[in-house]
């Protein structure tokens, strides 16, 4: 995973930068394949990897993709 912790700290931090980060961290997996859920007021939930049924990665179908790239993401850091 990447560092959620300094992730949180970015200004204007969106889904995308969080995708990205995860890629950049994982190479063999592809933005496509990282699915992000959030809450209504846009925290994070989930970060979901797509798989076949053969256990290869593939592209989230657009339910388990989830919000778009350029959504505002918060990151909760804990107390």
């Amino acid at each position: 995973m990447p560092d959620a912790d300094r992730l949180s700290r970015k200004r204007d931090l969106t889904v995308g930068d969080l995708r990205r980060e995860f890629v950049l961290a994982n190479p063999l997996w592809k933005a496509e394949q990282v699915g992000i859920s959030l809450s209504r007021t846009g925290w994070l939930k989930e970060v979901q990897l797509c798989y076949s049924k053969r256990f290869k990665p593939v592209r989230c179908d657009k339910r388990h993709f989830g919000a778009v790239d350029a959504t505002p993401l918060k990151i909760w850091r804990g107390l």
